[in-house]
């Protein structure tokens, strides 16, 4: 008999018949499977296991990081409940998914198929049974641990938070802390049919073919039952029309079309019926019921473009040359800077599943374990390789480096590194050609850095390199984990920043002092610092100096684990603006992922227009349906 629980990290098909037969083989039973990216290819075998079936604990959507994990799907959760197996949703936290948004896992399953019930049972009941203490957690019953949430919305809702915390029936939270949400978001998410999906996922073993069903290289396409419609115009997002809040005042919703022809606008509807006389054959028509058309989403960030499979560095670009770490260095190498454009891959799953999730230019910046990352690339999610018409946006973005304790050197012995480089040390070589080029202005230098103090050393030396050199340079705060410290500081040096990721939980000490947002602390850092931004833009234009530069703030997703996070994106978006009170509308919380990425790098402005049918990109009831590409003539439907 069992004296002790067996849990098993497991991820293959071939794996799950091996531990299976030696279950049977020895009579032991198996509580649960972690991680088990191909468990919903093999059920069946599964449930051949000694004395019971196991418990699947899963991600909603984090795989290919690894070779193990690159048939992972997002409709793994439905797949296994479909064939009567219990399905946990799991953190692996801190570093992979933190506990706190393990709710997150749990709605984004529910948003590719998973039903309500068994979505909630997956982070109570089934984990608690699994672990064999379903006897006194993971139930609101009588007799059981009085642990309760008080969710300000439905605990499926994007960005659902809790009003209040019961342990032992002890309430943790103070209770003035919480967020106002629309009277919509206390409803079950009404989310996307994703049926064909699934079964094609089944049907090729999890790689499933990702490209659109088909391009529309020329014709006219029209959108039908549009509510939303918004676009970019010189760089900046505008609302075109938005009827989503007639059905809140008691008005009636009007439903629009909007006509493309061979990728270009031609018509938009002010009543229902106008543009009528486009909308009949050969038109192609797609009805969005209720949805919207919005700006494609540029990421920044993650490893998408890189790499296929992120903890094998045989797949990708691999790492930059660390000439600090390894003094040793090849004169080959010495003072070689590397460009993202000469490594990226085209075509990844990562990069094409972003692409279905409405982003459609990712910017990269290439890997590196010491200070310097060499200068970034920008391109389209969507092309199939680098001589696509298009495929590379911009060649050299940034050039980026990295501030942390963990590199090989000191923080000052790191500064000092920069400080040579933007002073001319470097010269001579092509990391001081790079250099200079942030020197004259032509890009950005983009540092990635967390700590406050980090920061406003930064920002006195950019103070010091722009005296001796007589010229302003363009700095980027890349992730900023503490910058909500010294937010004045940084928005009066109109220094911008890319907030990375958007939730950021304090993984390291670098980042111990992170602003959590609401329950906890009333604002969120996007929130301290977009205050910051603005104070400081009224203080330069009350003093005549509109013409300087301004902080900018932009979102991008984690570093670390490869880029499926990149297709989340559009959420971390909608969470920002609910997170924000109403201080920070969608369309803000959009330009935040689209247009203010690519202001701050100064890459061309996409002009890619993503249909979402049901909803808008912030909406667990909407789905990528196509994207519209005006610069390259062609609708791809999805």
């Amino acid at each position: 008999m069992a004296t002790c629980q067996v849990n098993i990290h497991i991820y293959e098909t071939v794996d799950f018949t091996g531990i299976i037969g030696l279950s049977n083989e020895f009579k032991f039973p198996i509580a649960a499977f972690h991680h088990a990216h191909e468990a919903y290819l093999v059920p069946e075998v599964i449930k051949q296991a000694y004395a019971g079936v196991p418990t699947i604990a899963i991600f909603a959507t984090n795989s290919r990081y690894k070779k193990e994990s690159y048939r992972g799907s997002e409709f793994a959760a439905r797949i296994l409940t479909d064939n009567g197996i219990a399905v946990a949703m799991k953190s692996d936290g801190p570093s992979a998914i933190h506990p706190r948004y393990l709710l997150h896992e749990a709605a984004q399953a529910h948003y590719y198929g998973l039903d309500e019930i068994s979505a909630l049972r997956s982070v109570t009941t089934i984990p608690a049974d699994a672990i064999g203490l379903g006897h006194r957690v993971g139930y609101l019953k009588p007799g059981w641990d009085a642990d309760v949430v008080i969710w300000d919305s439905h605990p499926l809702t994007l960005g659902a938070t809790p009003r209040q915390v019961y342990i032992d029936g002890i309430p943790q939270l103070s209770g003035s802390i919480y967020l106002t949400k629309p009277s919509s978001l206390q409803q079950v998410p009404t989310t996307p049919n994703f049926d064909q999906e699934m079964e094609k996922t089944l049907e090729h073993d999890g790689l499933p073919p990702l490209i659109a069903k088909s391009r529309l290289l020329s014709g006219r396409v029209a959108f039908t039952n549009v509510k939303k419609y918004w676009r970019k115009e010189d760089g900046e997002l505008k609302i075109v029309f938005d009827s989503g809040e007639g059905s809140h005042l008691g008005q009636e919703t009007i439903l629009r079309s909007v006509v493309f022809e061979d990728g270009h606008l031609i018509c938009v509807s002010s009543t229902h019926a106008s543009c009528t006389s486009l909308l009949s054959p050969p038109t192609y028509l797609i009805d969005l019921a209720g949805g919207s058309l919005s700006p494609g989403i540029t990421t920044f960030g993650s490893e998408l473009g890189l790499t296929d499979i992120a903890y094998d560095l045989t797949t990708g670009d691999g790492l930059v040359h660390d000439p600090v770490g390894n003094p040793g260095t090849n004169e080959l190498l010495a003072g070689i800077e590397a460009r993202a454009a000469d490594g990226l891959l085209f075509g990844t799953r990562d990069a094409l599943l972003a692409y279905r999730s409405g982003v459609t230019y990712a910017i990269a910046a290439p890997l590196s374990s010491g200070p310097f990352r060499g200068v970034s690339a920008a391109f389209s999610t969507s092309a199939s390789d680098k001589l696509d018409v298009g495929a590379l946006v911009k060649e050299s973005v940034a050039l980026h480096v990295v501030l942390s304790y963990q590199k090989a050197a000191s923080i000052s012995t790191q500064i000092g590194l920069l400080r040579k480089g933007l002073l001319g040390g470097f010269a001579g070589t092509e990391r001081g050609k790079w250099f200079g080029k942030v020197g004259d202005g032509a890009i950005p230098i983009a540092v990635h850095v967390h700590r406050a103090d980090h920061i406003i050393n930064l920002l006195s030396l950019k103070d010091e390199v722009e005296s001796e050199i007589g010229k302003s340079i363009k700095l980027v705060l890349v992730g900023a984990a503490e910058a909500h410290l010294v937010a004045d500081h940084i928005a009066s040096a109109g220094v911008s920043i890319i907030l990375l990721p958007t939730r950021q939980p304090p993984l390291t000490w670098d980042q111990s002092r992170a602003l959590p947002g609401p329950p906890l602390t009333t604002e969120s850092s996007i929130e301290v610092l977009m205050k910051a931004a603005r104070d400081a833009q009224d203080r330069m234009e009350k003093n005549g100096g509109a013409d300087s530069e301004r902080m900018r703030l932009a979102i991008g997703v984690r570093e670390e684990g490869g880029g499926w996070s990149a297709g989340n994106t559009r959420f971390d978006a909608g969470w920002v603006s609910l997170a924000s009170n109403g201080t920070i509308d969608k369309r803000t919380a959009l330009a935040m992922a689209s247009s203010e990425v690519e202001a701050i790098f100064g890459i061309p402005p996409s002009t890619d227009i993503v249909a979402y049918k049901g909803g808008d990109f912030a909406q667990f009831e909407s789905k990528v349906v196509a994207v519209v590409s005006p610069q390259l003539g062609y609708v791809d439907v999805l």
